[in-house]
């Protein structure tokens, strides 16, 4: 009984000691500065690791570059089939385990510029000087 015991605890110690997933982050324009939950990470391209991905993990995107309007999205864990499998096989609720997707594309779109006054001025009622 103890044996089952323990090569229980060990197949748990292992398989969670397993829940790292990592993903590269790649945007364009590329060079974008990133920032995940708040935290700067750096110039895309990146590889992001998070040592530990539950099915509700959720990460906060920004993405910020010159000329481009900032860019906020998520990252949403997805279900791990390994862990799945093994959740099924053992009984234990591995199921719990997600992983993030090997990669995450953005497409930054262009900045929004300011229209001159002088357009504006077109559309007013001619003016005649004598």
């Amino acid at each position: 009984m103890a044996r089952t015991v323990i090569a229980v605890l060990i197949a748990v110690s292992l398989a969670f000691a397993g829940c790292a997933s990592s993903t590269v982050i790649q945007s364009e324009p590329s060079g974008a500065q990133l920032r995940i939950d708040g935290q700067p990470v750096g110039g895309t391209p990146v590889t992001f690791t998070d040592p530990t991905v539950w099915l509700w993990t959720q990460h906060q995107v920004t993405l910020e570059a010159s000329g481009y309007q900032t860019l906020h999205s998520s990252m949403n864990a997805q279900p791990a089939v390994l862990y799945i499998v093994l959740g099924f096989l053992c009984l234990l609720p591995f199921f719990l385990v997600g992983e993030l997707k090997p990669t995450y594309y953005y497409v930054l779109g262009k900045a929004q510029t300011a229209r001159l006054v002088g357009q504006a001025l077109e559309e007013a009622a001619p003016v005649q000087f004598r």
